[in-house]
């Protein structure tokens, strides 16, 4: 591999996925192609909550990890190749090659981070596993995802990492952010009605403005923006305590958490779950424990 790996094909990525979508993306319990074919659009048109924001806490890490001999990373959950392509370049930068996999629900991130890869001349291992059970075959050093945790109900938080936890060997890191909200409320988990219009109509001047090539045509991209806007929900924490009472009580020990306050491209008022939206997250690495 070069020692500087492409840059992510932002746009090829998000006609592949409108194109794949359909017929790869998993139908258990129900289709997430609503997610998987607008998601890279998103990225595309600058709405989506990318890594990009956090990008020197992820690479600094990636870079301290590589130079300590982490060289076994899993990306455990993505929408598409940006959390990879963090990996790797973070490891270019310091003369080192991630022995890397992915692992998600749904194929069509796999596929997006394959063809990746490809370009970067690594290989990489894919796997279609929900998190909640996966059992992987060999630990990992590092395990990485961007703001995943979040997605998942709180009930469910503890049982994701525990299988992190479980899918690193003693000593290993877990790298990631979670957004924490103390005002958030399950009565309104997601957009709330005026959210989910004023988004939609931000994306459509957006999509006028920037007129990427291969963009969906105005009906499909309005009809995939409804089914995100009703369908996308976030968990986040309510506080820096209950992230590391959660850490801890996994198995983890806090090498690092800090939080750290961002503004978004979109207010609060036209904003939802997975959009470049203000909030705090913690940033967090921490230690499998064995």
């Amino acid at each position: 591999m070069s020692l500087v790996p492409p840059a992510e094909p932002l746009l090829e990525s998000a006609v592949l996925a409108e194109e794949l979508a359909p017929t790869t993306c998993t139908r258990v319990p129900v289709s997430c192609d609503w997610y998987h074919a607008l998601y890279p659009w998103l990225r595309v048109l600058g709405l989506a909550a990318t890594p990009e924001r956090h990008a020197p806490f992820y690479e600094e890490s990636f870079r301290r990890l590589a130079r300590d001999g982490h060289a076994r990373v899993a990306v455990t959950g993505t929408a598409d190749t940006c959390m990879l392509a963090h990996v790797v370049r973070a490891y270019a930068e310091v003369g080192q090659v991630p022995v890397a996999a992915v692992v998600d629900r749904c194929a069509t991130p796999l596929r997006l981070c394959a063809s990746y890869a490809r370009q970067c001349s690594i290989a990489l291992e894919t796997e279609v596993a929900d998190m909640l059970t996966w059992q992987p075959e060999h630990q990992f050093d590092v395990v990485t995802t961007h703001a995943f945790i979040g997605m998942f109900p709180h009930e469910k938080q503890a049982r994701l990492l525990r299988t992190w936890a479980g899918a690193l060997r003693p000593g290993g890191k877990l790298v990631s952010v979670a957004r924490v909200d103390p005002e958030w409320s399950a009565d309104v988990p997601g957009f709330s009605t005026t959210q989910g219009e004023a988004f939609r109509t931000l994306v459509e001047r957006r999509v006028a403005a920037v007129d990427p090539p291969g963009a969906p045509e105005a009906a499909a991209l309005g009809a995939r923006l409804r089914c995100y806007t009703e369908q996308m929900r976030s968990f986040p924490f309510a506080s820096k305590d209950a992230l590391v009472a959660l850490l801890e009580g996994a198995g983890f020990a806090i090498d690092r958490l800090d939080l750290v306050r961002f503004e978004g491209r979109a207010g609060a008022t036209e904003s939802g779950p997975g959009a470049h939206r203000p909030g705090t997250f913690a940033h967090f690495v921490a230690t499998a424990q064995g």
